[in-house]
């Protein structure tokens, strides 16, 4: 099992300020005002350029649970654990009550009527 505050410590505590311009601090380092590290695990899913894609998830689990769950499962799994996080989190965002069950409830209804 890989340690979470070993990820962690990937996250400078430091306020973004990066030597390379043309790089950008992905969603959740800018978010929590910290400078990206290259190999930020969160980077490659929360790109810079869709912040509400990582509220959403911050709101719904929060930054040390998407990071055990990204650090549970293996690397080859990892994206798709990701999509499913996003998925959710975006659903409750859409529908605070129902989130990803109302969407199931929905299509299966529709489904009985064809």
């Amino acid at each position: 099992s890989l340690s979470l505050s070993l990820s962690l410590s990937n996250h400078d505590p430091m306020p973004t300020t990066n030597a390379n311009p043309n790089s950008q601090a992905c969603a959740a380092c800018k978010f929590q005002r910290r400078r990206c590290a290259p190999n930020c695990p969160l980077a490659p899913y929360f790109p810079p350029d869709n912040p509400t894609q990582f509220l959403n998830a911050h709101k719904l689990f929060g930054v040390h649970n998407i990071l055990r769950t990204l650090l549970s499962v293996g690397p080859n799994q990892r994206a798709d654990a990701m999509k499913a996080l996003i998925f959710t989190a975006n659903a409750r965002a859409r529908d605070p009550v129902g989130g990803c069950y109302s969407m199931i409830r929905r299509l299966r209804c529709q489904i009985a009527e064809t």
